[in-house]
């Protein structure tokens, strides 16, 4: 009985298990009653997620139950066991040990035989580089008394030449850092005058940019999925503020395009799609998956994407303008 109740609960957990995996994907697979509306992902993780956690606590509990009916080994098995297991331990450590000592064993005479060719290839070289360096001695001083004489008198013309060729150069060098000082002089004075330009513009830029943000989120509404994904045209140009959750970013370069789901259903669960396209700022931090966000933008209508599994899905499609990244909630 204990058998057939651990194989029963095994088996329902397999299927919600898997039940809750494919609906999490697609939900219309798995759900066979209600709206297509009402067909979630949370409604999937509701009814299959939580019978699944429901069986395999029931499984692992029949599972104790059938490992507690099994019969215990008698003493006689277990002394047999124990000393069937003992006798081949110690055969696998006399075996080791063996190999262990022939391999050292071989391992030293390599080592040895090694050592003394290269004691003796290292005695023969040094035997004729002596020989080498005793025929050598022999001319050394001839050529290193010609070789003197050679350096001074090249070293007399070398020192002349340069000393005029010096003092010609320091004539030019100070006439050229005359006409350089002046030049520093004037460049140095058009440097400041466009740093202060620039400085300028870019203060000019910076406060217009924040005028224009400020202006854009003062005039953006926040519009009921509903009624957008119904009649999207009436909203085209409309600026909009999202509440929502990044399901999914896909990044080339400083362009976006995010997938985010704007209704907060309550446990952790977002539903209801719409798909954004962003253009990174200086100012604006990596957007990653489960970022929950504000973003405000234009909407810009329908939009028709493939899903990973060949499904085509069509829904609102805003150009996002800025975004505050709230929290993450993985």
């Amino acid at each position: 009985m204990a058998l057939a109740l651990f194989f029963i609960f095994f088996l329902l957990w397999c299927v919600s298990f898997v039940m809750n995996i494919v609906g999490l994907v697609k939900p219309k697979l798995v759900l066979y009653w209600g709206s297509q509306e009402k067909k979630t992902r949370g409604k999937v993780f509701l009814y299959y997620g939580v019978s699944s956690f429901v069986f395999f606590i029931v499984f692992m509990v029949s599972l104790g139950t059938y490992g507690a009916s099994l019969p215990d080994p008698t003493p006689s098995e277990v002394a047999a066991a124990q000393a069937e297991q003992k006798a081949k331990k110690e055969e696998k450590a006399k075996k080791e040990a063996e190999e262990k000592a022939e391999k050292e064993a071989k391992e030293k005479a390599k080592k040895e035989a090694k050592e003394k060719a290269k004691q003796e290839e290292k005695e023969a070289a040094e035997n004729a580089k002596a020989k080498e360096k005793a025929e050598e001695a022999v001319t050394e001083k001839e050529k290193a008394e010609s070789k003197v004489r050679k350096e001074a008198e090249e070293k007399a013309k070398k020192e002349a030449k340069e000393k005029a060729k010096r003092e010609e150069k320091e004539a030019a060098e100070n006439a050229k850092a005359n006409e350089k000082a002046e030049k520093e002089a004037q460049a140095k004075k058009a440097a400041v005058e466009k740093a202060e330009k620039e400085a300028q513009a870019k203060k000019e830029a910076a406060e217009n940019a924040a005028l224009a943000e400020e202006k854009f989120k003062t005039s953006a509404v926040e519009i009921d999925y509903i009624e957008l994904a119904r009649d999207p045209d009436s909203f085209i140009g409309t600026k909009v503020l999202l509440h929502a959750k990044v399901m999914q970013n896909l990044e080339d370069g400083k362009k976006l395009t995010l997938l985010l789901n704007v209704t907060d259903v309550g446990y952790g669960i977002w539903d209801d799609t719409i798909l954004v396209n962003y253009t990174m700022t200086e100012k604006d931090k990596r957007i990653l998956e489960d970022d929950i966000i504000f973003l405000w933008g234009t909407v810009k209508g329908l939009r028709t994407y493939g899903s990973i599994l060949g499904e085509r899905i069509t829904v609102p499609e805003v150009d996002g303008a800025y975004v505050d990244i709230l929290w993450n909630d993985k």
